[in-house]
């Protein structure tokens, strides 16, 4: 039977005091940087393995005694352009509900409140506040004047750029694979796909890798529509790629292409199928649209749980590897893509009642 490694190994192997070891381990900025490594190496010589248990009785303890002094996280949003509009409003509650109930208070700052990511930084860390979640970052700026060794922050979802620390964001790619196989199984066959283009958007590549990927296992080569990368301004464009390519259903980046479709005379579902990859907030009231459901809900809440653990930790700063956590989109049902043959007896029936 292997006898678990403590603390007091280590310190009696390393020459410090048991104290000293803990804080070590979690990271502590008290420890100097050479002392941690010695200790760390020592640790991993002796197969040391933190104890689950007393992990979960310490992080208990450490939000008891830390949270009502220290207890504001700061959720970060930056919005471009600026307007009233928030783009992060589900992550921001799935958030404050999580911080909740680990003894956290929540503020959300606005960074066109403050005129740059600098003085953002600085009007934080005054108020105290160690901890960040930073919504879908909109500014090319932002990272190069955020003071980040000071914080531990989290990336909750992503927008035109990607930060410099660890992400909680949407499985864009499963995302699209899950529609596209939602609109086949209905009997779709020339399924085509409409992304917004943005130069520095990165769910643009996930989204356009899947579609090409789907293309590839589950459509015949004649079936194959071009991914048409378009503006938020690219109506006609669009109008003239339905034209060209007649697909019979359209998986687009969100419901703004569904009205697209309807504003050029196509009627959903009679005449074009539709699913949206990226049901808005208020989607959830309008159930004719059918489509994935990001839950930015509980992507506010794994953020905000991963935010914890780097509070506990003392993890600071922009890390030697970032890593990007997945949460997988729900289907969502709506009228807006039925069964192919429920969408042909419509055509029909319509066209019987203009007669």
């Amino acid at each position: 039977m292997r006898i678990r490694v403590t603390l007091d190994d280590i310190a009696r192997r390393t020459g410090v005091s048991k104290a000293t070891v803990s804080l070590a381990l979690r990271h502590h900025p008290r420890i100097p940087e050479t002392t941690r490594r010695r200790i760390c190496k020592a640790a991993d010589h002796l197969g040391y393995r933190p104890d689950p248990a007393l992990a979960r009785l310490a992080a208990h303890r450490w939000r008891s005694r830390v949270a009502p002094s220290g207890s504001t996280i700061a959720f970060v949003t930056t919005n471009h352009p600026t307007g009233d509009y928030v783009l992060d409003t589900g992550a921001i509650a799935g958030a404050r509900a999580q911080a909740e109930a680990f003894g956290y208070s929540l503020e959300h700052f606005r960074f066109e409140n403050y005129g740059g990511a600098a003085h953002l930084g600085a009007v934080i860390l005054n108020r105290g506040i160690r901890g960040v979640l930073l919504g879908q970052l909109m500014r090319s700026d932002f990272c190069g004047e955020f003071p980040w060794h000071h914080f531990s922050v989290v990336g909750c979802n992503v927008g035109f750029f990607r930060p410099p620390v660890h992400v909680v964001m949407p499985d864009h790619a499963h995302a699209l694979v899950e529609a596209w196989h939602q609109a086949s199984r209905r009997g779709y066959r020339r399924i085509g796909v409409v992304l917004f283009e943005e130069e520095h958007a990165v769910d643009e590549f996930d989204k356009t890798a899947a579609a090409l990927y789907c293309q590839d296992k589950q459509a015949p080569g004649l079936a194959r529509i071009p991914v048409l990368h378009t503006p938020p301004d690219g109506q006609a464009a669009f109008a003239a790629w339905l034209r060209r390519e007649r697909p019979d259903a359209v998986l687009g980046f969100n419901d703004l292409i569904e009205w697209w479709l309807r504003a050029n005379g196509y009627r959903v579902p009679a005449d074009i199928g539709f699913a949206s990859l990226m049901r808005m907030e208020n989607d959830r009231a309008v159930p004719g649209i059918a489509g994935m459901d990001y839950d930015l809900h509980l992507i506010g809440r794994t953020a905000l749980e991963l935010l914890d653990i780097q509070l506990r930790t003392n993890q600071t700063g922009i890390p030697e590897r970032r890593s990007v956590q997945m949460i997988e989109s729900r289907w969502v049902e709506g009228n807006s893509l039925q069964p192919r043959k429920a969408a042909a007896s419509r055509r029909v029936a319509v066209k019987n009642q203009s007669r």
